[in-house]
């Protein structure tokens, strides 16, 4: 059961990957919101190699001010532009590390508590 588990996860991330790269030279936002649903997939089937390359992904979609309606991106993540990246630094490095799934989403819950605007 746990592999079909994973294995549908693989396939989500393969999706969501194999979909996003063409959208990706033209909207940034729609990118890192796939690779941020692609990291949530990953870590509900527990596969913690996946989130390394994610996160690593997602330092370079976040280009200074790209914000939109559909996006959750605060203001404060080009203020604090070090600490946000460092969240990520960690989070890439602790899935490097093979560290457990509550020490990634804790990474994950922190850069959503300091820098994402709930919609709605």
């Amino acid at each position: 059961m746990k592999f079909k588990i994973v294995l549908a996860a693989v396939a989500g991330l393969s999706l969501a990957f194999g979909g996003s790269a063409i959208v990706a030279d033209e909207d940034p936002i729609a990118q890192r919101q796939a690779a941020m649903k692609a990291m949530g997939a990953a870590l509900k089937a527990g596969d913690a190699a996946a989130v390394a390359p994610l996160a690593a992904k997602l330092k370079m979609l976040f280009p200074e001010g790209s914000m939109s309606a559909t996006s959750e991106a605060s203001p404060k993540i080009w203020e604090e532009w070090d600490m946000f990246v460092g969240i990520l630094d960690k989070l890439e490095a602790d899935a490097t590390a093979g560290a457990a799934i509550p020490v990634l989403g804790g990474s994950c819950k922190s850069c959503h508590d300091q820098y994402r605007v709930k919609k709605g």
